[in-house]
């Protein structure tokens, strides 16, 4: 590419945040990954921050002219500009606003790029405002003047003659034939008068307040029509097909500070999601530094051979890999991602079916602070009852019918944006401080390999000080479910009604019911949450219940809701547990020691809280009153005892427990 185009700039910037983003991965770094073998001409037109710019294009440019010729009282931007292209050996050279953002490209996309510009004796590439004039063959702007399609013959390149230009001038961050670009900033410097420049009958005017403005600024290169479409009709011009560069201009790529962040993304037989999930990543990752952290988690569909190709293309993605057979479960393996692989302070749980939409990481940036998560809004199809936490909208239920346009219009133009900004739930994609998840001890392996280890983590959080906040200026469209709980993916009936295959996998069925009884035995309570699934956390007490007329029915319904079963049948020798018991115990999957907390029914009885319980009369509605426990004692707010439909409650002590569960410790 260095023998075909050179880069030219003459540029100036009067604050820190533009520093900061030229200075940063996606700024003058990523410019010279794509263009650093083509020479490169830059005239910085002063003082402020001079050493810091020389300093930062000298480090990324091999071929560098750096000047510092400084205006004049007249800021003659033309005049200096030509001076510069004396020094342009190249057929083309391309005119470069200098913070501009080439993290969609790469140098060989781009080297291709020029190819099919030389090969097709283009004038002038237009680079600007991509998504406005390009993307596809016969963008709006071009329909709305009644102009033809462009010409698509080539890889990489739109081209059309000049006469069916729908540019309305010629500016900056255009790449020029290099005798088109004298031209341009000849017919500049030999205006006495920018006046002078139009053309009544061939441009038509601007009022005077519209055009004055462009007076002396040099990111116009004439003041009226496109000159080119009249003077020079048949020229060819061209435009890249694809949103190669981005400016603070385009949706999700405002300048600010660059954020790192790592994304958690375990999977499991998930290789398309995957792939539909990191094309987003990449695409909509704005000015940030993104590093993809994936666990293969035993997959058979090529999900490892695929991380493995990706590490050796992507220096920001890395994987592990458990060979199996046994899967671990993203219980385990966020955690290990975590600790083992994430490089960046902060980090981002973030499900394999997930499509991060533009803006969204500067809406994480700009919200999370010490002590606070941000989740993004969850776009869905309609898989699931809706909610006020997600919006339910239908662009597609699997990659292959993704309608990514769609969404995209629907993201930038969501009206309550600005009137909502945020509300306190959390689900994932969830960012974090990783010194905030490692203070409580990740995630509780008691859930492995899934279900209930998030509500566990949110209700720890939220006890241990952490603020939750959901944005709603930051979006995913979610696939949902696309792991263990409908491994077969989604489909559609003969009336285009959504609905899922097989529905839940028995797999998904048996692990939901031990984590749903552990997550009980742990917190003596349901999940619990309000609306926007802020965590409802009730007491935790130390409860006892004394049973009469047990069965083992009985036992398996009551067991998890407290600490400990004093039960009326005989001791098995040996056992501290109770007669028939013991077989219970052994077959009850669970962590828990439970030959520890079944007791016989005369034991003395050293719990706070103790429940009497006939099996005999024991009803329903009874069952209802034990879910309810932890909100009946705390609403009591007394010691005693009283009766509570066929149960005898008696409060020895009201002290709570919940605040000793924040810290994992398996």
């Amino acid at each position: 590419m260095k023998d075909k185009l050179t880069l030219l700039q003459n540029f100036i910037i009067t604050d820190d945040v533009k520093l900061n983003h030229l200075s940063s991965n996606v700024g003058i770094k990523k410019t010279a990954e794509v263009f650093g073998d083509c020479k490169t001409i830059v005239n910085y037109k002063t003082k402020l921050y001079l050493n810091e710019i020389e300093t930062l294009y000298k480090n990324n440019f091999n071929d560098l002219s750096f000047h510092n010729w400084l205006d004049s009282e007249t800021f003659d931007w033309a005049k200096t500009t030509l001076k510069l292209l004396q020094e342009v050996e190249t057929p083309y050279v391309f005119y470069l606003t200098e913070d501009r953002m080439f993290c969609n490209t790469s140098y060989e996309e781009f080297s291709n790029i020029m190819n099919e510009v030389v090969e097709n004796n283009v004038g002038a590439m237009y680079i600007g405002k991509i998504p406005k004039y390009s993307l596809t063959k016969h963008p709006k702007m071009s329909i709305t003047q009644n102009l033809p399609a462009y010409e698509d013959v080539n890889n990489h390149i739109y081209t059309f003659e000049s006469k069916n230009s729908p540019w309305g001038c010629i500016s900056i961050d255009t790449i020029f034939r290099k005798d088109i670009f004298e031209l341009c900033l000849k017919r500049i410097i030999d205006s006495n008068n920018y006046l002078d420049i139009l053309d009544t009958d061939k441009h038509g005017v601007w009022p005077y307040e519209q055009f004055a403005k462009y007076i002396g600024r040099p990111h116009i290169l004439e003041l009226g029509k496109n000159w080119l479409t009249t003077e020079m009709p048949n020229i060819k011009l061209a435009v890249p097909k694809k949103l190669v560069v981005v400016s603070d201009d385009d949706f999700g790529y405002a300048l600010g500070p660059e954020m790192k962040i790592s994304l958690i993304q375990p999977g499991r037989n998930n290789l398309k999601y995957l792939k539909w999930s990191y094309d987003s990543i990449r695409k909509n990752q704005g000015i940030h530094e993104v590093e993809i952290c994936v666990a293969d988690d035993a997959s058979t569909d090529g999900t490892w051979d695929w991380c493995q190709e990706m590490m050796k293309k992507d220096s920001n993605f890395k994987a592990i890999r458990n060979e199996g057979p046994t899967r671990l479960g993203h219980t385990i393996l966020y955690d290990r991602l975590v600790n083992e692989v994430a490089s960046h302070d902060i980090c981002m749980i973030y499900h394999a079916d997930m499509y991060l939409c533009p803006g969204a990481l500067d809406s994480i940036r700009d919200l999370l602070k010490e002590k606070t998560i941000v989740s993004l809004t969850r776009i869905e199809p309609p898989l699931h009852p809706p909610g006020p936490e997600k919006l339910i909208f239908d662009y597609g239920i699997e990659p292959e019918e993704f309608r990514e346009e769609q969404l995209l219009s629907t993201v930038k133009d969501l009206t309550f944006r600005k009137t909502n900004p945020t509300s306190d739930g959390i689900f994932a994609p969830w960012a974090f401080w990783k010194k905030d998840f490692q203070e409580i001890g990740g995630h509780d392996p008691l859930y492995a390999p899934q279900s209930k280890e998030d509500t566990d983590i949110f209700n720890r959080f939220q006890l241990n000080g952490i603020k939750f906040i959901q944005t709603w200026n930051g979006f995913v469209y979610h696939m949902t479910c696309r792991g263990s709980r409908f491994a077969d993916g989604a489909k559609r009936n003969p009336d285009g009604q959504v609905f899922m295959k097989n529905r839940e996998t028995d797999e998904w069925l048996k692990q939901n019911q031990k984590s749903t009884r552990e997550f009980i035995r742990k917190w003596g309570h349901f999940c619990k949450h309000d609306e926007f699934l802020k965590p409802i956390i009730p007491p935790k007490y130390d409860i006892g219940f004394i049973i009469n007329n047990v069965n083992l029915k009985l036992i398996e319904v009551l067991e998890p809701w407290c600490s400990t079963v004093y039960c009326d049948e005989c001791m098995i020798p040996g056992s501290t547990a109770a007669g028939r018991v013991v077989d219970y115990i052994e077959e009850e999957n669970t962590s828990f020691d439970l030959h520890d907390k079944f007791k016989p029914f005369d034991n003395e009885k050293n719990n706070e809280i103790l429940v009497e319980i006939d099996g005999k009369t024991f009803s329903d509605q009874d069952y209802l009153y034990i879910n309810q426990l932890s909100e009946i004692i705390q609403d009591s707010g007394e010691k005693g005892t009283f009766n509570l439909g066929n149960l005898s409650i008696t409060i020895n002590n009201l002290n709570t427990y919940e605040k000793d569960l924040i810290i994992c410790k398996r």
